[in-house]
């Protein structure tokens, strides 16, 4: 998901080189971090010296994936409103500019399920 989420924000900076430079590096900051602080959250949530080894009572007990999913639905989130001023920008008809903000824009349809399926799942 992390090289998907970064082929989108690598799309935008080829589409617009001149784009927000800063809003480019937020959003691929987000991502690294969302991906480094899943790895990390997941490799050690049994601490050390045996972390591959999953005993419930030595474990966490999935706090942390609140957080992966939360940043996770963030980033989303933003990668979807994200792309809609770049392809409304360029020079094209806007049937076929409203036909891409449709497909880039069906994330937050993603988004969506991801929240309702996590609140009825914990809640």
């Amino acid at each position: 998901m992390s090289f998907a989420k970064l082929s989108v924000v690598g799309l935008v900076r080829r589409l617009d080189p001149y784009g927000s430079r800063k809003s480019q590096r937020f959003i691929a900051g987000t991502v690294v971090f969302w991906t480094l602080f899943a790895i990390f959250s997941l490799a050690f949530q049994c601490g050390l010296p045996s972390p591959w080894l999953y005993v419930p009572s030595q474990c966490h007990d999935g706090a942390f994936e609140y957080i992966v999913v939360v940043l996770n639905v963030l980033s989303d989130l933003y990668l979807a409103i994200f792309f809609i001023p770049t392809v409304w920008s360029l020079q094209m008809d806007r049937s076929a500019r409203a036909t891409v903000t449709g497909f880039f824009g069906s994330r937050v349809l993603y988004v969506c399920y991801r929240v309702r399926f996590y609140s009825m799942q914990f809640c």
